[in-house]
């Protein structure tokens, strides 16, 4: 026969199914809270009496629009929001059909895998608190389903302690299960949603106005680690995309399909050269482009690069991923012709004339291409703005923005420069990624977030190859000299998009920020980014070289603590079978009154014992007496024994009765001694 479940064990099942719940909703439609909510309030109805069970056409009726609406949602799309959403509905509609303990057993089984799905969208220290807590709660209620219903009504927390031991308990083996388990690529992966619909921060192409809404968001893009010390700002160019190919309104590459160009790293000479080393953890962004400084050399099978030293993954980067580079003072090999000049010349047959006629005059004047460059930087300085606010641009945008407007983001003054430079017969490209990012000097590392991206320009030079050329740092030196959201802090839209980074000047509230994101770079460097070499170095300095070594290490420490524990519940088992508490505390104080020569005899009884003592006058005689009168009534009495023997009073009187003859007899035989 199947057991009920008690009022309290429910109640402790309520907690922990709303744990799951709640911690799952931010990620999901809106709609399962609803539906959560629904069955909860019905069972929570008929756990006081209110409702009866439903019917099978209700639950019925539930499990149809519970589809639908999944169907609405998701249509024919197959993600892992989808699975998550299947799961947490049947995990919803099952409590309508709570009755026996065997039902919340396997409802709180469950709750394990609902939690895990918890680290399919977030993986930071708040929630892995919060997974802990819920696991905590899940763990208190599989106690109390467990439990008396008596036992429980007179010691209501006891589930919540005995959950906390268990919890304590699994801790060691789930930081040695972490260490030492090999991390092993997944057999297959199924994408989320929201990195089906769409891509995050950088396109492959670029107009007028795109970097300039990246200005706008906070979102964390990646952290770079150098344990030799962060180069200096001006040097935090990331690299991450070339565009050479204009027609009049966007730039973009001409051969981004162009395969045949691309090598994988670890195939190609000198990629192992000496250098600054950093790391890199790139957060997901849909694409397959990473961001690294020029020049550098990558050595990993899962990053290719072309003939621009510009790297890409091999597939689109949907997880968070890490590679390590190293900062190279000077490019491995410098062409000294260069390839395709046609392709870094090209232009639209028409349009922009007076800027054509710009950069001619400047040809006309100095064929020399350093002084073109210098006169085009120059012409910037005179009268240009930098704004987060651009405004818009005509069909003619080159001509618009240098003789109409001339206010502009830092994707104006690239492509603009990169015109001048064009129809002035200079080779030149634009670049675009980010630049700078915030220095955490005393750990090393830079975050850098979606409002430093940036845009600039690179030009052939005949004796030095590509050179890089920011026409932004000649208008707005302070970006390139402090960064984005040092130099626009106190801009209004900056402001209201920039999340915690745009209160800097506020120190506590600063500090704080600060701190949190030291906690998350470590946690992403240390947690989330432990395998591969990370882990095999920790490995070795502890001195666990082999799977042997592991397992033998594992099982004797799991043997260990089973023979603790096995010894533990013994002599648990052995003090309750063989000596109750009250024969224990009146045992030790016959053993205490033996040490002044008064031993109980054999066929002795408690009050006998305590006559002797009496007559001898002992110390604390008359406080023996009475207790020896109690446990004699609790051994003989003709009632049976007493259920709350012995009282917390009798304890009490007998514990600080033993002390006192123990302290007493030192003293004694310390004066007996001198």
């Amino acid at each position: 026969m199947q057991a009920q479940l008690s009022r309290t064990a429910l109640l402790y099942f309520f907690a922990a199914f709303s744990a799951c719940i709640l911690l799952l909703a931010i990620f999901l439609p809106w709609w399962i809270l609803p539906v959560a909510g629904f069955c909860l309030a019905w069972r929570f109805l008929v756990f006081n009496g209110r409702l009866s069970f439903p019917s099978a056409w209700v639950k019925s009726s539930l499990v149809l629009l519970s589809g639908i609406a999944l169907f609405q949602q998701y249509g024919f799309s197959v993600s892992l929001d989808v699975f998550v959403m299947l799961l947490l509905m049947g995990f919803s509609l099952k409590l309508l059909e709570l009755y026996h303990q065997e039902d919340a057993q396997f409802l709180l089984y469950l709750s394990f895998f609902v939690l895990m799905t918890v680290f399919l969208f977030e993986q930071t220290p708040g929630y892995m608190i919060l997974v802990f807590v819920v696991v905590f709660l899940v763990l208190a209620a599989m106690v109390a389903i467990q439990s008396a219903d008596s036992e429980l009504q007179e010691h209501r927390e006891q589930p919540l302690r005995k959950a906390g031991l268990v919890f304590v308990l699994a801790l060691p083996v789930m930081l040695f299960m972490f260490v030492v388990m090999p991390r092993l690529p997944p057999l297959w992966t199924m994408p989320l949603q929201k990195q089906q619909q769409g891509k995050t921060g950088m396109n492959d192409s670029m107009s007028p106005g795109d970097i300039a809404s990246l200005a706008r968001s906070s979102e964390l893009v990646f952290r770079a680690s150098f344990p030799d010390g962060v180069p200096d700002r001006r040097e935090l160019y990331w690299y991450g995309m070339v565009l050479d190919y204009f027609d009049g309104q966007r730039w973009t590459d001409s051969c981004n399909d162009c395969r045949e160009q691309w090598a994988r790293t670890d195939r190609l000479t000198g990629q192992r050269s000496e250098g600054l080393a950093y790391q890199v953890i790139l957060e997901p962004h849909g694409n397959k482009w990473l961001y690294a400084l020029m020049p550098s050399s990558i050595w990993n099978p899962a990053i290719w690069m072309d003939s621009n030293n510009i790297f890409r993954f091999e597939r689109d980067v949907s997880q968070r991923e890490i590679y390590e580079a190293r900062y190279l003072k000077q490019a491995l090999s410098k062409p000294s012709v260069l390839q395709d000049s046609g392709r870094y010349l090209a232009l639209p047959v028409k349009g922009n004339t007076r800027s054509r006629a710009l950069a001619q005059d400047w040809k006309t004047a100095s064929p020399d291409t350093k002084a073109i460059v210098q006169k085009a930087l120059a012409f910037y300085r005179e009268s240009f703005s930098y704004t987060l606010q651009p405004p818009l641009l005509g069909d003619q945008r080159i001509d618009d923005f240098l003789f109409n407007t001339r206010s502009g983001f830092c994707e104006h003054f690239a492509s603009s420069f990169v015109f001048l430079m064009r129809a002035a017969g200079v080779p030149a490209r634009v670049v675009v990624g980010y630049m700078g990012g915030e220095i955490h000097e005393p750990d090393r590392y830079v975050v850098v977030r979606q409002y430093d991206a940036h845009a600039w320009a690179e030009v052939w030079l005949a004796d030095m190859g590509w050179v890089r050329v920011d026409p932004t740092a000649a208008v707005a030196p302070e970006r390139v000299d402090l960064g984005f959201a040092d130099a626009f802090s106190g801009n209004a839209d900056f402001v209201f998009d920039a999340g915690l980074a745009a209160f800097k000047q506020f120190p506590l509230l600063n500090s704080l920020r600060l701190q949190l994101d030291r906690i998350d770079y470590l946690w992403a460097r240390w947690v989330l980014g432990y395998e591969g070499d990370q882990q095999q170095a920790l490995l070795k300095a502890l001195g666990l070289f082999s799977p042997w070594r592991i397992a033998a290490w594992g099982g004797g420490g799991v043997t260990l603590v089973f023979v603790l524990l096995c010894l533990y519940l013994y002599w648990r088992e052995w003090n309750s079978l063989h000596e109750p508490l009250a024969t224990r505390c009146y045992r030790q104080l016959c053993h205490a009154y033996a040490s002044y020569g008064v031993e109980r005899l054999p066929a002795e009884t408690p009050l006998q014992y305590a006559n002797r003592i009496m007559a001898k006058g002992l110390r604390g005689a008359d406080v023996f007496y009475e207790l020896s009168r109690q446990y004699y009534h609790w051994c003989y009495s003709d009632t049976g024994k007493l259920p709350d023997f012995p009282s917390p009073d009798f304890l009490h009187q007998a514990r600080v009765l033993r002390w006192q003859l123990l302290l007493h007899g030192v003293m004694g035989r310390s004066r007996d001694k001198y």
